[in-house]
């Protein structure tokens, strides 16, 4: 990590990665909630799927707690990294408060503007979801924002990460208390653990969280992953050890267990091949072994990207990478508000086809505007102000 565009790529890379792993938390939610019967477990499945696979990899598109895990990884490997990078540390206190505060302002921010939409946009979704599902169907959809919100719940959504579907404006920060602790993990491991020591701190840290809080898990490992590539900068990992790292994480990640893992839930017709406590586990396992596949040397960047033109759309993901925090916090909101509304209007003048098609291109453009203007307009200016209290 010492070569200035040594550190480029990797960040860039890296930043990827998390837009790769955003994307499917979005792409999971709009098929959860306009193409029901495509996602195995969520109220209804056309019945074409009952004989299928036990391991569904046409679900690859739903993998929306694999994917937070991957982006708690990614997170901890990027402390890592930028703890190395401070020439300067500030201290203890100011360290932790600014990772909370990185939190919960921007959450703060992203639900004030949540619940705006929804007083705008008011039951939007229930009219969505008589249409997708039918009348007096209970959905997911129709159960999000069913509840005025109240004080206590609000606190406890914002504060500690606790969300109750029915009364929460940001349902996505249920994640919030493990990356926050995972990351204070993280940090008093750089900082007071001796450095010949922090490996094995780290990886035994890990594995006793694996079974108490397996997404705080998928923090410290990830950071194990950062100070292993730290202590060897030409690492080089062959392309088949990549793709059997990626395949085993499949296989563990996507296993159709429960509703807790890779965002699938375990219908009558699946035979679990997993016990039902190692589910959480597994995926957390399983986003920290996506995180080490997916973590390219520069040459090998510039090989692909030269050979295959990749780096626009490396570029692309980077960006929205960057801006994953914003992208995370907004989407749902905009789910249930612009595009339940674009699928109404559509609904009821072209049918379901000419909704969908719609909806897509309503969904992408208005995350397109909201996401950077948040970034640049809240996010940057709350991080920014947090760094001057220094």
């Amino acid at each position: 990590m010492r070569d200035g565009h040594l550190t480029v790529d990797r960040n860039t890379d890296l930043d990827a990665l998390r837009g790769t792993a955003v994307c499917l938390v979005v792409s999971s939610h709009f098929f959860w909630i306009f193409f029901p019967n495509l996602v195995i477990g969520n109220f209804h499945a056309i019945e074409a799927l009952s004989g299928a696979s036990p391991f569904p990899l046409f679900n690859l598109p739903f993998p929306n707690v694999l994917a937070v895990t991957v982006l708690l990884a990614v997170s901890g490997y990027a402390s890592v990294v930028a703890f190395a990078a401070r020439p300067v540390r500030p201290a203890l206190a100011f360290d932790i408060s600014h990772r909370y505060l990185r939190l919960v302002l921007p959450a703060i921010a992203a639900g004030a503007l949540a619940y705006s939409l929804s007083v705008i946009f008011d039951g939007v979704n229930v009219a969505a979801s008589k249409l997708i599902y039918g009348n007096g169907i209970p959905s997911w959809l129709a159960g999000l924002w069913s509840e005025p919100p109240t004080l206590h719940s609000l606190a406890k959504e914002f504060l500690l990460g606790r969300v109750t579907q029915t009364t929460s404006l940001l349902p996505v920060l249920w994640m919030m208390p493990d990356l926050f602790v995972g990351s204070i993990a993280t940090l008093l491991g750089l900082r007071f653990v001796p450095h010949r020591y922090n490996a094995i701190v780290f990886l035994t840290a890990g594995i006793l969280m694996l079974f108490i809080r397996p997404l705080m898990a998928a923090v410290i490992l990830g950071a194990l992953i950062g100070l292993f590539v730290r202590s060897r900068p030409t690492l080089h990992i062959p392309i088949g050890m990549r793709l059997s790292l990626l395949l085993i994480a499949l296989i563990v990640g996507l296993n159709p267990i429960g509703s807790g893992t890779g965002g699938l839930t375990l219908l009558e017709w699946y035979s679990p091949w997993l016990p039902k406590a190692a589910a959480w586990p597994a995926t957390a396992l399983a986003g920290v072994m996506i995180l080490l596949a997916f973590l390219p040397r520069p040459s090998d960047a510039a090989r692909i990207g030269g050979r295959l033109g990749v780096p626009g759309a490396l570029a692309l993901l980077a960006a929205i990478g960057r801006r994953s925090y914003t992208l995370y916090l907004l989407h749902l909101p905009v789910l249930l508000t612009f595009a339940s509304a674009t699928f109404v209007l559509l609904a009821g003048v072209g049918g379901h086809a000419v909704a969908i098609a719609g909806t897509v291109l309503a969904t992408i453009a208005t995350l397109a505007i909201i996401v950077p203007v948040f970034y640049w307009l809240v996010e940057t200016p709350i991080s920014r102000t947090i760094v001057r209290w220094r």
